[in-house]
């Protein structure tokens, strides 16, 4: 897998509704939080007691090329349903709302895991609002990454993670030059209701093992 794009180149109450997701409530341990602040190009804010956070100033910063000396590779993880991605999406991100995807793609393949992580990569996730999806890929994938490197604790693979803030909905209000197509397919319009059913019903199946 190549990278999303090379570094050279709201809370809502219905995006809480999203039970297929697990954890349904993302909890987030020190563990998560392993990016040295004195020493992480993109913090913009960290907890210990939760995830790391870029703004959508600073992705924006990114994609200008503003960092292209201290990152080599951004993968960027758009983690809504695929009728939403291909409704509006930021450029150079891949659409993943499957956890296996994850797994498989970035995890998997030892040789390709070197590859990845050779140099200074950094991992954005984002969803709608960032309020549920997101931080629950974002958490999975850190669990991956935290199970493959049991033996080598405290090393993970990614350091350099984030979720970005406000979510895609935010950073289109801001930046829509650097999304395509240009535009936004909130979940939750009418028109999507089949498509949301489908893909719920899916990542059901999935999480259940069915």
């Amino acid at each position: 897998m190549s990278s999303a794009f090379s570094s050279n180149g709201r809370t809502d109450s219905t995006d809480t509704s999203m039970d297929a997701f697990s954890p349904s409530v993302p909890r987030f341990s020190r563990s998560y939080s392993v990016v040295d602040p004195d020493q992480a190009v993109l913090l913009d804010k960290t907890s210990i007691a939760g995830p790391n956070y870029i703004t959508a100033d600073t992705l924006a910063d990114l994609m200008r090329g503003n960092f292209n000396d201290k990152i080599a590779n951004v993968y960027l993880i758009d983690c809504r349903f695929p009728f939403e991605y291909e409704g509006g999406h930021i450029s150079g991100a891949i659409s993943r709302y499957d956890p296996a995807h994850i797994e498989s793609e970035f995890f998997r393949n030892v040789e390709n895991l070197h590859q990845l992580t050779a140099d200074k990569s950094v991992v954005i996730f984002y969803c709608e609002f960032s309020q549920k999806r997101g931080p629950a890929m974002y958490q999975t994938f850190r669990e991956i990454d935290r199970r493959n490197n049991q033996e080598r604790y405290p090393h993970v693979d990614y350091r350099e993670m984030y979720i970005l803030e406000g979510g895609y909905k935010k950073f289109f209000q801001k930046y829509s030059e650097f999304c395509d197509p240009c535009g936004y397919a909130p979940m939750h319009d009418p028109q999507y209701s089949d498509q949301v059913k489908k893909y719920m019903a899916l990542v059901r199946r999935k999480k259940n093992g069915i």
